[in-house]
């Protein structure tokens, strides 16, 4: 993991043609949904899941206007809860305790982009980790649940990448994370009903980062971005 001063930073260190975009619950108050993203909110939609809902649309949003994407409907909804993404744009959003970030880019550009944002909180009891990852994972990470929640956090963002990019539903035990160099994780791909060779040509080495930046009242957060350059 690369800890930056700041998540600000975290742009920075990505290619110049993906935007990636943090935002924090103050920043969103006032901010409208665009229709179609209004016409997602169900009476399920309360409280903190409504919120999480508005900052993570007004990240992507935001970065759509970057990038130069026309969006008049937002950014809608698949029949497996996804973003979908405008024609010429692939991305992906997550959102946690009061943040919410996303990263886009065209698709001349980029054929798949996944991100997770996990809050690291060391009183946390982090069993849910041994089902995440395998039994190399797990003796690499040894007793640093820091490192777990990395990779844990790591397959989230690569999982979304997957399936946004290619329609393919990888599990935990598709994908393994066992390297680590200057916070850039090397994943080897595992299953997914396909050969190796197969898997190569459709899904070559994502580029996989984390980061661990604060936010403004200091709680450290892990960030992932895992995304592949375009065919």
């Amino acid at each position: 993991m690369k800890t930056l001063p700041s998540p600000f930073h975290i742009s920075k260190e990505l290619p110049d043609s993906l935007g990636f975009v943090w935002l924090e619950e103050a920043e969103v108050e006032g901010r409208e949904l665009k229709p179609g993203e209004q016409d997602l909110i169900t009476d399920h939609f309360t409280g903190k899941r409504l919120v999480e809902f508005r900052m993570g649309r007004a990240a992507a949003g935001q970065l759509l206007e970057e990038i130069g994407i026309a969006s008049p409907q937002g950014i809608l909804k698949g029949s497996e809860g996804e973003p979908i993404w405008p024609e010429g744009s692939v991305g992906s959003i997550s959102h946690s305790a009061g943040i919410a970030i996303a990263a886009a880019a065209r698709t001349e550009n980029f054929s798949g982009i996944g991100v997770d944002l996990e809050l690291w909180n060391p009183s946390r009891d982090y069993k849910f980790l041994c089902k995440a990852l395998n039994s190399d994972e797990q003796e690499w990470v040894g007793c640093d649940h820091k490192k777990g929640l990395q990779i844990f956090s790591a397959k989230e963002a690569l999982y979304k990448l997957v399936f946004s990019g290619f329609g393919l539903k990888p599990t935990f035990g598709s994908v393994s994370f066992m390297t680590e160099l200057d916070g850039k994780l090397t994943a080897q791909w595992n299953v997914l009903g396909k050969t190796e060779e197969e898997l190569q040509k459709l899904l070559p080495s994502p580029c996989c980062q984390s980061y661990v930046c604060k936010d403004s009242s200091d709680k450290d957060y892990l960030v992932n971005v895992c995304w592949l350059g375009a065919n």
